[in-house]
């Protein structure tokens, strides 16, 4: 259970409203929960923010739970209110009983639903005089909802760690999480800070999986209010992400590139590191994260230092970035399931599909910034996921695919073990005699393929010569018109043009054209051809309605 500090008088009440609309938005879109909270009142956030959380990392035992208490369908709002109401009633410490019912139905009033208020009051009050046997019956429900974790994700981890520690990571992913902060290069030390939060009247003692570079705070902490916090004396980051940035090995004078930069905790490890000699580019591909990580960046003063960019890390080309870098960092997009406790939120994103798709958004990632390391140099492939398809098997998919490639030191962290956040970061290092292709062939030419007329002189129309400045990549014809004055021992056209069509047919580079040809045949090839056309969709799913992205309220069904 967890303890919260229930601000006085209005406020608290103000906190379950902005509670109440947060879970309802999320339980009909699927909105980031953290970016709602941002528009809290300062004075309101932290109880709100707790309240959010811990409803949401119980959701699924806490729906298993009131859904017998429910005779009919309630809204988003509704059912918010009552999963609010119950998240205080069963996982909160200290919180008095007519808090948990009064005040959340007061709550759900100010939220514009005052017609259900009675409703959700005998909800409520039936939760609680049946609290003692719902607690018994807690205890002996399947692990996956007893601790609240989707079915696919408790399954995937009994077969890969067994029962004994899946149970030890969904409890960890439940608990709240302290605030942790993390030394810099050039700021002060663990022994420093703990003495200088302290005298502010902070509780601060080292961190235990990590003492030398880590100190935590209580949970519910304000760090911009800690001492030193505007002046960059610390990093507020799990002691975890650090394993990347050692892996990295960066020092004075070098090209550094981190290519998923936002919000920047890696990036200002990484630049502080470089005493302000060398470059250092911090890129993300959404510009709404390019402003927290530049208000990071000025924090500690390396607004100068760093140059911030908006580049996609699958499409960013060495012209992009006019040289190749000494050290890659790659923090990719990832499924989060080893920061669970931190992003409550996360596992209810977590499908077979979804992760498929960030497998190949990762791989696209890896494989294209890789040609932009210089040879010797490192690069550092990291997620904050402990599935293996993210992990292990991105990195041997593409060692094996680039054998220029060697793997140096992996890091892993297990939550629950290692008492940080799960991490994962892997070295590769690019061979030091390698040399990078001059140019990046993206796919054979028409010039490059060897037709039955024999291969092609460069540029030039199926084994003729070129005309003088032009050439068939920069819109030339597939046969001259008449009277140019290109050397041919006959004019262009002397044979029919079909005839000449069926000696000179290569693949066609789309299906615009008609069906191409076998070479020993006539018959058209069946073959599957890439149309670059965009596919419309059949009419009557154009015409269609969108349909909306709803959640189920009530019962098991929703995971």
């Amino acid at each position: 259970m967890t303890a919260l500090e229930e601000p006085a008088g209005n406020e608290g009440i103000k906190a379950r409203v902005s509670a109440i609309k947060i879970v309802a938005q999320w339980m009909e879109t699927g909105d980031f929960p953290d970016r709602q909270l941002s528009f809290v009142a300062p004075v309101c956030r932290g109880f709100a923010m707790d309240l959010v959380y811990t409803t949401l990392r119980n959701v699924r035992l806490l729906d298993s739970i009131v859904s017998d208490y429910i005779t009919k369908q309630p809204n988003h709002t509704v059912m918010a209110a009552i999963l609010l109401g119950a998240c205080q009633i069963f996982k909160l410490e200290n919180m008095a009983e007519h808090a948990a019912v009064h005040a959340t139905v007061e709550a759900l009033k100010k939220a514009g639903e005052p017609n259900s208020a009675g409703f959700v009051n005998a909800v409520l009050r039936n939760l609680l005089r049946a609290r003692d046997v719902i607690e018994i019956n807690m205890k002996v429900l399947p692990l996956a909802i007893r601790e609240s974790h989707p079915d696919e994700q408790v399954e995937r981890w009994v077969k890969r760690f067994g029962e004994e520690k899946t149970e030890a990571l969904c409890k960890w992913d439940n608990t709240s999480a302290n605030v942790t902060v993390c030394t810099v290069p050039g700021g002060p030390i663990v022994a420093e800070l703990v003495s200088t939060f302290n005298a502010a009247g902070v509780t601060a003692e080292p961190a235990e999986a990590a003492p030398s570079y880590a100190v935590v705070v209580p949970h519910g902490s304000h760090v911009d209010q800690l001492p030193g916090f505007e002046e960059g004396a610390f990093a507020v980051q799990d002691p975890a992400t650090l394993g990347a940035v050692e892996l990295l090995d960066v020092a004075p004078g070098m090209r550094v590139l981190d290519a998923c930069s936002a919000p920047g905790g890696k990036t200002v490890q990484v630049a502080l590191r470089m005493c302000g000699d060398g470059y250092v580019l911090a890129a993300d591909c959404w510009a709404d994260r390019l402003d927290p990580l530049r208000e990071n960046l000025a924090r500690f003063g390396l607004s100068d230092f760093v140059e911030v960019r908006q580049l996609d890390a699958r499409r960013v080309s060495l012209q992009d970035v006019e040289e190749r870098f000494d050290r890659i960092l790659l923090d990719v997009p990832c499924s989060n399931t080893g920061v669970q406790r931190r992003r409550a939120d996360a596992k209810w994103r977590f499908t077979p599909d979804r992760l498929k798709e960030l497998n190949d958004t990762q791989y696209a990632i890896l494989s294209n910034a890789a040609k932009l390391l210089q040879p010797g140099g490192k690069l550092v492939y990291s997620t904050c996921s402990l599935e293996k398809e993210e992990n292990d098997d991105i990195v041997r998919k593409f060692l094996k695919e680039h054998p220029e490639f060697t793997r140096g030191e992996v890091r892993f962290s297990m939550p629950a073990v290692s008492g940080m956040d799960g991490a994962y970061a892997a070295c590769l290092i690019l061979d030091p005699n390698y040399k990078h292709p001059k140019a990046e062939k993206r796919s054979a030419s028409r010039d490059e393929r060897d037709f039955s007329r024999g291969k092609p002189s460069r540029g030039g129309s199926f084994g003729r010569p070129a005309a003088k400045g032009r050439s068939r990549d920069d819109g030339a014809k597939p046969f001259a018109k008449r009277g140019d004055k290109r050397d041919f021992s006959k004019p262009a056209f002397e044979k029919p043009f079909a005839q000449k069509r069926k000696e000179f047919d290569p693949p066609r580079r789309n299906n615009f054209d008609a069906a191409p040809r076998d070479a020993k045949s006539e018959k058209p090839r069946k073959e599957k051809r890439f149309d670059p056309r965009p596919q419309a969709a059949p009419v009557a799913e154009r015409n269609a309605p969108a349909a909306k992205k709803a959640r189920p309220t009530t019962g098991d069904t929703r995971w």
